[in-house]
C-alpha cells in the first residue's frame, strides 16, 4: 500500500489510524489484522497496543476522528454563512465530499457497528450525534422558531437525502458532483424549511 513518512514529530496515533481506515476499506473490517494495520502505518504491532486495546478500538476510535473532522468542516466552513440557502448548500456538499472521501470506511462502518461491544457502539452514537448537532446548530439559525417539523427530523432528511443520492449515483455508475447535488437538494428542500 502506501509508505508513511515518519518523522520525529509525526503523530503514531493518527498514521495507525490512517494506515488502519487504508487497510478496512482494502480488506474489510473482519479480514484486518492488527499486523496489517501496523504495517500499513509503519510501525510495530506492540506500538498499536500503546495506543488502542483491539482491533474493534482501532475501529471505533477511526470513526470518532472522522466524525470530528466533519464537525470542524461543519463549524469553519459554516460559521460566518448569512443565508439559509447557502448554509443548506454548503452543508450538503460538505457531507457529499465527506461521504466521498471516506465511502469505504462508512460502508464498513455499516456492516459492521451492529457487531461491535455496546461500550463501542455507544461510541458511535455520539459521533453521529455530534454531526447532527453540528448541522442542527447551523440551520436553527434560519429555521422558524414555529416550525412545525423537529430539527432532527430535518437533518435526517438532509443526511438521508446526501446518502441516497451518493449511493444511487455510485451504483448507476454516474459522475457525482458535490455542487450539483448541493444545488438540487436547495431546490427541494429549502423552501419547505422556510414555511411559517
Amino acid at each position: 500500500m502506501n509508505d508513511p513518512v515518519i518523522t520525529p514529530n509525526t503523530d503514531k496515533r493518527a498514521l495507525i489510524l490512517d494506515g488502519a481506515e487504508r487497510v478496512f476499506v482494502a480488506r474489510g473490517f473482519a479480514a484486518a489484522r492488527v499486523e496489517d494495520i501496523a504495517e500499513e502505518a509503519g510501525v510495530a504491532k506492540g506500538t498499536i497496543y500503546l495506543y488502542f486495546a483491539s482491533k474493534q478500538e482501532v475501529f471505533v476510535s477511526l470513526i470518532e476522528v472522522r466524525a470530528q473532522e466533519l464537525v470542524l468542516s461543519l463549524q469553519n466552513q459554516l460559521f460566518e454563512i448569512q443565508s439559509a440557502a447557502l448554509v443548506l448548500k454548503s452543508l450538503v456538499r460538505i457531507k457529499v465530499e465527506f461521504y466521498l472521501k471516506h465511502l469505504g470506511l462508512i460502508d464498513q462502518a455499516f456492516q459492521w457497528a451492529p457487531q461491535l461491544e455496546q461500550e463501542l457502539q455507544a461510541r458511535l452514537i455520539v459521533s453521529r450525534s455530534s454531526i447532527a448537532e453540528a448541522s442542527t446548530h447551523h440551520l436553527s439559525k434560519f429555521i422558524p422558531a414555529a416550525f412545525p417539523v423537529s430539527m432532527l427530523v430535518v437533518t435526517g432528511v438532509i443526511d438521508g437525502a446526501v446518502n441516497g443520492i451518493v449511493l444511487n449515483a455510485i451504483e448507476a455508475q454516474e459522475v457525482i458532483d458535490a455542487e450539483k447535488i448541493a444545488e438540487d437538494v436547495v431546490f427541494l428542500l429549502l423552501p419547505g424549511m422556510l414555511q411559517r
